[in-house]
């Protein structure tokens, strides 16, 4: 499960390691959080671009909005048949970068962060999917982190 993660590289970092147009800015964060707004990765018409989204996804189904905070992180086991994920998954995935991702440990009296970036330092990417909620004033485009069982390493 990812709850925090980091990104920290300069964009034109960012840009030639995923090939990806983007003409916004982003400033590096050590501590994104659940809710918001994070740079993700799009493929349109054979082309990458660079979109943010709000990080917990909405489906496009659902009554109101409120169900982002429930839906940060997407079980890659089994996510092509949970409602909550079937459409994007066939549809709508996407890439989000990171530098690194937090995991806790508890102690005796509070939990211990650990921040986990790769060997060489570079950037990595989540695998995601993205939703457009409509029925609110304006659309609402969020998204998620498929996540997976932990590998030998972590």
């Amino acid at each position: 499960m990812c709850g925090r993660f980091s990104l920290i590289e300069d964009i034109n970092v960012l840009q030639e390691a995923f090939q990806f147009e983007f003409s916004g800015e982003i400033t590096p964060r050590y501590n994104i959080a659940p809710g918001q707004q994070i740079l993700t990765i799009l493929s349109k018409d054979g082309k990458r671009y660079g979109e943010n989204m709000k990080w917990g996804l909405v489906p496009y189904w659902s009554k109101d909005s409120k169900a982002s905070f429930r839906m940060l992180n997407a079980r890659s086991e089994g996510i092509e048949a949970k409602p909550s994920f079937k459409a994007a998954f066939k549809k709508r995935r996407v890439l989000i970068p990171s530098s690194g991702f937090y995991e806790w440990k508890k102690t005796e009296d509070k939990k211990q962060p650990y921040r986990f970036i790769l060997e060489n330092k570079k950037p990595f990417a989540f695998a995601g999917l993205w939703e457009t909620w409509t029925k609110g004033e304006k659309p609402l485009v969020t998204c998620t982190i498929i996540t997976t069982t932990p590998n030998e390493f972590y």
